[in-house]
């Protein structure tokens, strides 16, 4: 039982003075754990994020989840297959980051002229 109780409240602890980063193994299975509401609109936000831009994320949020947009910079795309975005976002007072997969837009190539 004690070993089940340090993790929850390391969890718990670190989320008041660092972001949660959902990236990390076992992070979101925790949070489903825990809060299975909260776990889904986790979900959705981070859905949400990959198909609109970083212009109308901010109102999106606020209006949709009740949450806040910390970063998000549509002009820094991290090149990996398939392009990802940094998204730093604030939802029911914890942090949370993310790498999380573009999928608003499809890729155009451009000749060379």
């Amino acid at each position: 039982m004690r070993a089940m109780l340090i993790p929850a409240f390391l969890f718990l602890t670190a989320s008041s003075w660092a972001p949660i980063n959902l990236d990390r193994p076992g992070v979101l299975e925790a949070i489903e754990k825990e809060d299975p509401a909260h776990h889904a609109r986790i979900v959705e936000i981070t859905t949400a994020a990959g198909e609109v831009s970083c212009e109308t994320l901010p109102q999106l949020f606020k209006a949709r989840y009740q949450a806040v947009v910390a970063s998000c910079t549509s002009l820094l795309v991290l090149t990996s297959y398939p392009a990802k975005r940094h998204l730093a976002f604030e939802l029911d007072g914890r942090s949370y980051v993310t790498n999380l997969v573009l999928t608003g837009t499809q890729p155009l190539l451009t000749p060379a002229r």
